[in-house]
């Protein structure tokens, strides 16, 4: 594509980058290219979106959707036991860590996984980890929302 071209887009090629990214419920989260490229946003909506991702983790959680720490703890442990090569799991709040051993039993590396979805569990979450490589992360993560989302239906 020309830069010339009539359809040449930066700024959905920027949200796009930033899209690629996001994780949100185990799907590809679309706020920022959907605003740009299919409503036909402004550059405003897209920082309104990323002021509000920016946010997200900022916003007060509390145990109010019908699942109380000690569940959300519980569905952790169950979610970690189907790893063989997860050697802990501990919650703070509505983030579960979870400490995985490496495959060749050397090291061992973590990943975090966030559902505090402005204030309340829906099943969204995010994903922070050491090795970006592994799917364990992506694993867990989804049973746990699975579990989150049957309990809150």
């Amino acid at each position: 594509m020309d830069i010339f071209d009539k359809d040449f887009n930066p700024i959905g090629i920027a949200a796009g980058a930033v899209d690629v990214v996001a994780k949100a419920g185990g799907a590809v989260a679309k706020g920022a290219v959907d605003v740009v490229c299919g409503i036909g946003g402004t550059v405003a909506d897209i920082g309104n979106q990323i002021q509000r991702n920016i946010n997200r983790p900022k916003t007060p959680f509390s145990f109010e959707d019908g699942i109380s720490q000690e569940e959300f703890a519980q569905m952790a442990d169950a979610a970690a036991k189907t790893i063989k090569r997860v050697v802990s799991c501990r919650c703070d709040g509505p983030i579960a860590r979870f400490t995985v051993r490496s495959q060749s039993n050397i090291s061992e590396w973590g990943f975090s996984v966030d559902f505090n979805a402005w204030g309340h569990f829906t099943g969204q979450y995010w994903i922070k980890s050491d090795n970006a490589d592994s799917k364990i992360p992506g694993a867990i993560a989804e049973r746990m929302s699975e579990s989150i989302k049957a309990r809150i239906a």
